[in-house]
Parts: C-alpha cells; structure tokens; sequence
C-alpha cells in the first residue's frame, strides 16, 4: 500500500525539488505510484511570539490541542484536489499528529529549555505551549539535520538547571545526541490520528490489499514471471555448455 502523506498547511512548498524545494520527485510520477493521499495537519502551529524579560512567551489560544482543531488545520478537501490535481478517483485521507499521552503528561506545564534541528522547529515549540509549557529562554531553533554537540548540550544543561527548568526536543533531534548526552532530556513523542472518515478510508484500502481475491489474482503473475526467469536461466545455461558438447564430438 503506497500512501502520499502531504502537509495540509504547507501543501507542495514552492513545488519545486530538492534542492530548490521539498519535492524528492516530480509530483506526477509520485501520484502514479500513490493508492492514496493522506493530508497530515499539525498538532499546532507557531502564533504570535514575543520576548518579556528573560522569558519567552506564545500565544497558544490559537494552535491545535485538540483532535478535533488539529484536523480542521489547512486546506480543504476541495482545494487539496485541486492543488494537487487529484483525479476523482483517488482517495483524500485526513489525519493529524498529536503528542504520546506518556510523553505528553511528563512535560505539561513544565518549565522548559527547548531545541530542534528540524525542519520546522516552530511547529515543535508551538506544541510544547500548546501543552502549557513555559520557555525560561528563547527555543533554540536549528538548521535541520544541525549536530548537537556536547559543548552546546552541557551549556544548555547548564542554564535548563539555573533555571529549575528541564530540556525537551523532539525525538528525530534526540537520536542524534550522544548517549552519555540524553539523560534528562525529555521528548515529545508523535502519533498520527486518523479522522473518523480518514480511517475507515484505511480499513477499506488495507481489506481490499488483503482479501484472498486479489492474493490470488497476484500469484499466477509472480507464477509466469518466475517461470519466464527460469526458461531464461535454462536456455542461458544451454548456450553455455553447447560448445563444450561439440569439442567432445569433435
């Protein structure tokens, strides 16, 4: 089962490939290969921000912290289609991604020293105030894929410390912290949520993939092409000993 997942904020970016843009390959041939299309929405987005005193302070009222709103993000069906060129009979699935309830219920309301080297960092900081933390310091928003050397992580313990805080990140971020590094650093775990719709959408796609029909359709094929290989090899194998056969006649 091959799904196109698409940010349903950002859509296509510029639309152009990497490196001038997001795309890996030409949308048209991704589409050709998709059953499905899943707009993927934000747990929460990045509002209005500013600084007071050494705190750092979001307004969250407006990001996701709720299934429901995080699903409502971005664009609508309608305008996804017609974005992406969508035929008709290509499936639109919605879902969005909302936090661990574990990773979750360990920094709600915390006071936090955040950082993240992703792609789009914001989003990660818009969900921590989404949860209510508080930033005792500005996030540390890095280049995507950035290293988290121990220098930078021994400072920021330091002032996560100084300031009764704890450090979070995202887990993509917390991989690439050297082991004796990531005691104390918490991490803001993701899964995706399928809407009502986006879900029974699933079941449907993933019951067709499986029934015994289609298994059964898919065998002789793999049955004939199997065969095709082994005339192949035999016919090679023939043509390899045949001059051999004559020098012996001869």
């Amino acid at each position: 089962l091959s799904l196109l997942c698409i940010d349903s904020v950002e859509l296509l970016g510029n639309a152009r490939m990497l490196p001038a843009g997001p795309l890996r390959e030409p949308l048209g041939r991704t589409l050709r290969k998709a059953d499905a299309v899943v707009a993927l929405a934000p747990f929460a987005m990045p509002t209005t921000a500013h600084a007071v005193g050494s705190a750092w302070c979001a307004d969250a009222s407006a990001a996701a912290s709720s299934r429901e709103e995080g699903l409502s993000m971005g664009a609508s069906d309608d305008e996804l289609r017609a974005a992406l060129t969508l035929p008709a009979s290509m499936p639109l699935l919605r879902a969005a991604m909302v936090p661990e309830m574990a990773s979750a219920a360990s920094l709600r309301g915390a006071r936090v020293v955040a950082f993240s080297g992703t792609a789009r960092p914001q989003r990660f900081f818009a969900s921590l105030a989404a949860l209510g933390c508080s930033f005792v310091r500005p996030p540390l928003a890095l280049p995507d894929h950035a290293p988290l050397g121990d220098e930078m992580m021994d400072e920021l313990r330091r002032e996560a410390h100084a300031q009764g805080a704890i450090l979070a990140t995202t887990r993509k971020d917390y991989v690439r912290i050297a082991a004796a590094q990531r005691e104390g650093v918490h991490v803001l775990d993701v899964r995706v949520e399928w809407s009502a719709e986006g879900g029974a959408a699933l079941d449907r796609l993933t019951t067709a993939l499986l029934s015994p029909r289609r298994r059964t359709a898919r065998a002789p094929r793999a049955t004939a092409a199997s065969a095709a290989r082994g005339t192949a090899s035999a016919r090679s194998s023939w043509r390899t000993r045949r001059p051999a056969s004559r020098r012996r006649r001869r």
